[in-house]
């Protein structure tokens, strides 16, 4: 069962390069710049240990406007995902898991990814830059509202 979940894995890899490359190679981009491979490198060395990536990549692209708001979810998504399948890789193979527990994970996390993302592509740029920040009340705010 392992070794299936790791071919599929390898599997995807391989195929997410190629797409990668081939979409890279018609842009006429396919040296990457330093500061977004920089960003990557840190943020991933920190959800690794279980911080997270999408945050503190998204805060970091904001303040030095280096991805247009409009673009960041794909960059995210497009970006980590290396990373991400080097993790799978290393703690699949690491961590002994059941296998069906791996097999669920993934499947919700990749059907979310698939719906989450036709949804917020459908939204208007507004809806979809404000919206999810005024959903999310400030901790002192709802701290005042338990009080009371």
């Amino acid at each position: 069962m392992l070794t299936a979940i790791l071919f599929l894995l390898a599997l995807a890899a391989v195929f997410y390069v190629a797409v990668l490359v081939r979409g890279a190679l018609a842009q006429g981009a396919l040296r990457p710049a330093w500061e977004p491979t920089a960003v990557g490198a840190v943020v991933n060395f920190f959800d690794t240990l279980g911080i997270g990536s999408f945050a503190p990549t998204t805060a970091i692209y904001k303040l030095r406007r280096i991805v247009p708001d409009e673009l960041i979810p794909g960059t995210l998504n497009v970006g980590h995902t290396p990373s991400a399948i080097a993790e799978a890789l290393i703690f699949v193979t690491a961590i002994v898991i059941d296998p069906l527990l791996l097999i669920t994970v993934v499947g919700s996390a990749a059907a979310g990814a698939w719906l989450g993302a036709g949804v917020v592509a459908q939204t208007s740029f507004w809806v979809a830059r404000n919206g999810s920040g005024t959903l999310v009340k400030p901790e002192s705010e709802a701290a005042s509202e338990a009080a009371t």
